[in-house]
């Protein structure tokens, strides 16, 4: 099979090893940002079976493939558009998305939490290998299922577990249910836990079950793609994203979108609406104090002499002395649970609300946030702890 390959350098070089090219003839042109549809025109596109887009850019990626798409007329080319195929390719789960980085044999250390964590700790910053394995919205029970989950499929890589940083969000986090809360489709989107909708049927605000749920996703995964073209792509491409620099691509923001600071209109026009903060909903509580018990229970069953580190991260001083009047109950709650699961296990427990970062907005990308300064300055701040 006669192979054309187009993109930018850097990532048509990375892409290009993920290529089984054994049983093709492969030729490569590098975008320089000058050729356009009359080198096509004058290159034998037409001679080539398949042709293959690989940029970096979404909208760069589709505009080319469109342009190509348009310009051929050999009724048997196939033409794909790497980066779209390769997201799609991707496990809907972090939890896979993360134990399946094929340059990671084995893990040190794991992440769990929710954005707070998905965008304040730096994974690679820490000392020894850590999979990030928090994602936006997670709570305790998805925490729980998440670390269930990555010991039956993946526990090879973590079976000399050292350590696990739990990050607890916020004071309020044993009041929070993602399956009856408003986020819990985007849970699913942003790369949760999906196999199981624990409390959905009871959500006021959907009424779909979690196999429709699941049918949309898989459905989002492939939309914009020519399915009849799947055969081909996995005889091409049979491991996607093994290569060099592997990038996840559904990480939380990338960096250049992580350097914005708050701002002071924020931090102004910031009220306390969250209903997890101004109702109390005490069967979610005892559920999830249970289901904390039952967590560290497993971690230090499974692994009798790692070192669990709970932590809250810091969130701007602006902030937290809006809210304050709102949070004094749930810091006693949470406070009080966090004392009664400590008399049984022996995980150390660090609050960063009243670390000195806070007082620096510079640190933060919104209201809940740490920006990619931030997140870096943390991360220094976790290593230190660690390593005492």
């Amino acid at each position: 099979m006669n192979i054309l390959v187009i993109g930018e350098k850097l990532f048509t070089d990375y892409a290009l090893q993920a290529l089984d090219d054994t049983a093709h003839m492969v030729d490569v042109y590098y975008w320089d940002g000058t050729f356009g549809p009359e080198l096509f025109m004058d290159s034998g596109i037409n001679d080539y079976d398949c042709i293959v887009v690989m940029f970096n850019d979404d909208k760069l990626s589709a505009d080319i493939t469109s342009m190509i798409e348009k310009i051929v007329t050999n009724e048997n080319c196939i033409v794909f558009n790497y980066i779209l195929w390769h997201k799609a390719m991707l496990p809907a789960m972090r939890a896979d998305l993360v134990m399946s980085n094929p340059l990671a044999c084995s893990y040190d250390g794991l992440i769990m939490g929710l954005s707070h964590a998905e965008v304040g700790i730096l994974a690679d910053r820490l000392k020894g290998n850590y999979a990030n394995l928090a994602v936006s919205s997670q709570d305790i029970y998805y925490n729980y299922k998440t670390l269930e989950y990555c010991i039956d499929k993946y526990g090879e890589k973590i079976k000399n577990l050292k350590h696990i940083i739990i990050d607890m969000y916020d004071y309020e986090y044993f009041n929070f249910d993602t399956s009856l809360a408003k986020n819990i489709y985007r849970y699913f989107l942003w790369g949760g836990y999906n196999l199981d909708g624990h409390n959905m049927t009871r959500n006021k605000i959907y009424t779909n079950s979690l196999e429709e749920v699941r049918n949309y996703l898989l459905y989002s995964k492939y939309k914009g793609l020519d399915i009849s073209k799947l055969g081909m792509w996995k005889k091409l491409f049979p491991d996607t994203y093994y290569m060099n620099g592997y990038s996840d691509y559904r990480c939380a923001r990338g960096i250049e979108q992580r350097i914005d600071m708050i701002t002071d209109s924020l931090v102004e026009e910031y009220k306390v609406t969250s209903s997890t903060v101004l109702n109390e909903y005490p069967e979610t509580i005892s559920e999830n104090v249970s289901i904390m018990n039952d967590m560290l229970s497993l971690i230090y069953r499974k692994w009798p002499h790692i070192k669990v580190d709970i932590v809250l991260l810091p969130v701007y001083k602006g902030i937290l002395d809006k809210r304050k009047r709102y949070y004094t109950k749930w810091e006693e709650q949470f406070m009080g649970v966090i004392e009664q699961l400590g008399n049984i296990y022996p995980f150390r427990f660090t609050s960063y609300l009243e670390d000195a970062m806070t007082a620096d907005k510079k640190y933060y990308y919104d209201k809940d946030h740490l920006n990619y300064l931030g997140a870096y300055v943390f991360t220094q701040k976790l290593k230190e702890m660690i390593g005492e």
